[in-house]
């Protein structure tokens, strides 16, 4: 299942929003800029891969991403590469 044309959109509109997050934050010294950015790469990785191998991730799948702390996000980028289905990669 294809993104929906919002949903193209709302990718294009956060993607520059959270680089000027990350902008402002590196910019104040703040020390949670770097993880927070790492976090941002990884999430976005993982979810190119995930689309790629197993197509449209629904709103419980990118909810669960987004929820999810780095070193889980790592873990799942990991077991993508064997996974033969989605729920795999989350086991």
């Amino acid at each position: 299942m294809a993104a929906t044309t919002e949903e193209a959109i709302a990718r294009r509109v956060a993607a520059p929003f959270v680089r000027l997050v990350l902008w402002s934050l590196r910019a104040r010294g703040d020390p949670d800029a770097g993880r927070l950015g790492a976090w941002v790469e990884t999430f976005r990785a993982l979810t190119q891969l995930l689309t790629l191998k197993f197509g449209a991730l629904d709103a419980a799948t990118e909810a669960r991403l987004a929820a999810a702390p780095a070193e889980a996000l790592e873990a799942w980028a990991v077991r993508v590469l064997t996974a033969e289905r989605l729920a795999d990669v989350f086991a």
